[in-house]
């Protein structure tokens, strides 16, 4: 097993790609993304190089190279938010109650359990891990 990547062997990879990628008639590279977004990832995703991949390319999927500037994190995050709620919307099949728990979940400044949405939403335990984190977790919106 490897250990992951550092931060900045991310940034060197990437920006040894954007160089290996730029046409000859290029003269400078505008980078679609601040280096901070790599970090950001980096974070998010415990180093997993194909999940901050992933990341990266669904940020690009929403980027229009026409802008020609470099994206901020928060550009970026959103960019990547944005891709993974229209992911999740698609493919999940969430009831307006689910997607209404999730909202809250993520809109969330701290960690949320499930005995805090019980009380804060007067459902039961019960109700709240079977009929609504279960379905989170089993579509891998969420986890433990």
């Amino acid at each position: 097993m490897l250990d992951p990547l550092s931060k900045q062997e991310i940034v060197q990879a990437f920006e040894e790609r954007l160089q290996l990628l730029k046409s000859e008639k290029v003269s400078e590279v505008v980078k679609p993304f601040d280096d901070e977004v790599i970090y950001k990832l980096h974070d998010l995703y415990d180093g997993d190089i194909r999940s901050i991949m992933s990341g990266l390319r669904d940020i690009l999927g929403q980027y229009s190279y026409l802008l020609g500037k470099t994206l901020s994190v928060d550009e970026a995050m959103i960019l990547v938010g944005r891709e993974r709620w229209e992911r999740i919307e698609s493919t999940a099949n969430l009831t307006p109650e689910q997607t209404a728990i999730l909202k809250h979940l993520a809109m969330a400044n701290d960690l949320v359990t499930q005995n805090d949405l019980v009380s804060l939403l007067n459902k039961t335990k019960e109700s709240m891990s079977g009929y609504y984190f279960k379905v989170l977790k089993e579509n891998g919106i969420i986890e433990e």
